[in-house]
């Protein structure tokens, strides 16, 4: 019985890349050879490392307890936190989902955030849908307000606080 070794899957890119590099320049020395081999390998490292830059900035870390995000004010009614993430590397800056469950009625926990951002005189509600809403701020921050699902006991609405927090 013939016993296999098994290599790394770079290392067999690397030596196919050697090999192809061979047989593609055979006038060059071995040295030449090797200089664009390394070059090929260079280029994959680059690429996997643009690759997974790119997969950090859509990379969600899970929130334990309510953010208090800049320039949005709290919502003051009953409410608990279910949940949430954040995307702290996010492109421009940083995206927080919160979710939460009030004792109040979607309506009023709406219409409590209609008046709290309006009253900032920095947040502009571009967008309402029902009782959802979408706003912008002077700084370029993003804020909407999601209702969803059907509430559990002793709860009057759930929703998703969503917010874009620009650097």
């Amino acid at each position: 019985m013939i016993e296999r070794r098994s290599r790394p899957l770079n290392s067999l890119s690397a030596s196919f890349a050697a090999v192809i590099a061979l047989f593609a320049w055979g006038g060059l020395a071995s040295s030449e050879a090797a200089d664009r081999s390394s070059s090929a390998k260079q280029s994959a490292t680059n690429y996997q490392s643009a690759a997974q830059a790119q997969a950090d900035d859509y990379s969600t870390v899970p929130l334990l307890s309510p953010v208090d995000c800049p320039d949005l004010p709290r919502y003051t009614g009953k409410q608990k936190f279910i949940g949430g993430t954040c995307s702290p590397r996010r492109k421009g800056g940083k995206s927080y989902i919160q979710r939460f469950a009030a004792q109040e009625e979607a309506a009023t926990v709406s219409n409590w955030y209609k008046s709290a951002l309006q009253a900032s005189g920095q947040w502009k509600i571009f967008k309402e849908r029902g009782n959802n809403i979408m706003a912008s701020h002077a700084k370029g921050h993003e804020c909407f307000v999601f209702f969803y699902g059907n509430p559990e006991k002793n709860e009057r609405c759930r929703y998703t606080l969503r917010v874009f927090i620009h650097d």
